[in-house]
């Protein structure tokens, strides 16, 4: 890997912490599931999702399909 690739890297990372303190520190959220729905809700891929909460992939996509169905049996 070269030097710039690194710096990226290292700067994507910086950026992922940054993403979950705001999150944290926002105090909104009840849960996980919560901050899930809620960035999806802007339009922020699961993949993408999983990467800025820490998690995989699969939980994320898990929980959206959760929130909808739960959605679909409220109305």
């Amino acid at each position: 890997m070269n030097k710039t690739d690194q710096n990226n890297e290292e700067l994507v990372e910086v950026v992922r912490d940054l993403t979950r303190v705001l999150l944290a520190l926002n105090g909104k959220f009840a849960s996980k599931s919560e901050m899930i729905r809620e960035l999806n809700s802007l339009s922020i891929p699961p993949s993408r999702i999983a990467l800025l909460l820490g998690m995989k992939a699969k939980d994320v996509t898990s929980a959206l399909s959760k929130a909808k169905k739960l959605s679909k049996d409220g109305e």
